[in-house]
């Protein structure tokens, strides 16, 4: 299927990121909630490129993320959390 495409095969750690309040933070703050946001995902995906995992899906508010490793998926999580 299409949106399987380019995920990993085999056993795979699945990494999930979310921005806690958001729909509350977005109603109170608007565009700069917004942007706050897209701040965030753009370090998540920087440390994705960086541990070689892949974006499988964006919720809005979080991501999906997949890695062929236990360890990659760790040390992405890990990278994330200290910035």
């Amino acid at each position: 299927a299409p949106e399987f495409q380019g995920l990993p095969e085999g056993t795979v750690t699945i990494l999930f990121t979310n921005t806690v309040g958001s729909t509350a933070l977005n109603a109170r703050l608007g565009d700069e909630a917004a942007y706050s946001l897209r701040q965030a995902h753009d370090l998540c995906r920087e440390q994705l490129d960086k541990h070689r995992g892949v974006e499988a899906k964006d919720t809005g508010d979080g991501l999906m993320l997949a890695f062929q490793s236990a360890r990659r998926g760790l040390r992405c999580a890990q990278d994330i959390s200290a910035r």
